[in-house]
């Protein structure tokens, strides 16, 4: 049985880094981070095995987060989750490669919510998106 969740993570990595207009980091972006990025994480899975094979059920967050010194401009981060979405579903099958020994299938972003915090000197304007996979073990 193998670990998928490290596995999709890299497949999410691998696609969006350097192929989207802001910074794409893993769990956890710096502290000076000074524009717009993306932090994309794994935040649950379960378990599907059966008698004749493995599969994970995987959720991954993408959770995109944009400055501003005064008003927020939501459509900075639309167009940020445009570009994540041409990516991972170009069509109706993904962008996402497969990692060795599994096949990715069923991806489908399931929801999304909106976020406004704000300190002394911005304003952080995030769309968070949770994408489903299934994650069948060859």
């Amino acid at each position: 049985m193998i670990n998928t969740a490290g596995l999709i993570l890299d497949a999410w990595y691998d696609l969006l880094s350097g192929s989207i207009s802001v910074d794409v980091f893993k769990e956890d972006a710096p502290s000076d981070q000074e524009a717009n990025y993306v932090v994309i994480s794994v935040e649950s899975g379960t378990a599907s095995n059966n008698k004749s094979n493995f599969s994970d059920e995987v959720v991954v967050i993408t959770d995109i987060v944009t400055m501003f010194g005064n008003n927020v401009d939501r459509s900075v981060a639309e167009g940020i989750d445009g570009e994540i979405n041409a990516l991972v579903l170009p069509t109706r099958q993904t962008g996402l490669t497969n990692p060795s020994g599994v096949q990715i299938l069923n991806v489908k972003r399931d929801t999304f919510s909106y976020l406004i915090e704000a300190d002394s000197s911005k304003k952080y304007y995030r769309k968070i998106s949770r994408y489903t996979h299934t994650l069948f073990q060859q």
